[in-house]
C-alpha cells in the first residue's frame, strides 16, 4: 500500500502521510488535527535513503557552518533536525517551538 501525503484545508495542518489501500472503496482521508475530510494530496519530496551515521554526519557538519546570531540560519539547522527525526517531529512542530522561543525575548 502507498503513503501519500496531505494537508488540510481547514486547519494549519500543512503536511501529514496517511498509508492508503487500493479498494474500491477506500474510507475517506481525515486530517489527523482536526478530523476534516477537506484535504488535498501533495506531490512528495523524494527521499534517498541514508545510514545514520551519514545522517548525523550530515547534520553535524551543518552546525558547524550555522551562524547562531542568525534566527534564520538557526530555524534551518532546526528544520533539518526534525526532518531527521522521522515521523518523531515535524517541521510545523518546530516553526511552534522557535516562535514560542522568539515570543520571550
Amino acid at each position: 500500500m502507498p503513503i501519500y501525503e496531505f494537508a488540510c484545508n481547514e486547519c494549519s495542518t500543512k503536511r501529514f502521510s496517511e498509508l492508503v489501500g487500493v479498494l474500491a472503496q477506500p474510507s475517506p482521508i481525515q486530517c489527523p488535527k482536526c478530523g476534516s475530510q477537506n484535504v488535498r494530496k501533495l506531490v512528495s519530496r523524494f527521499a534517498r535513503i541514508r545510514s545514520l551515521d551519514e545522517s548525523l554526519e550530515n547534520l553535524a557538519d551543518m552546525a558547524d557552518r550555522v551562524d547562531d546570531k542568525s534566527l534564520k540560519s538557526v530555524r534551518g539547522l532546526m528544520k533539518e533536525v526534525a526532518g531527521g527525526m522521522g515521523d518523531d517531529m515535524s517541521t510545523d512542530d518546530v516553526e511552534e517551538m522557535i516562535e514560542a522561543a522568539s515570543e520571550l525575548e
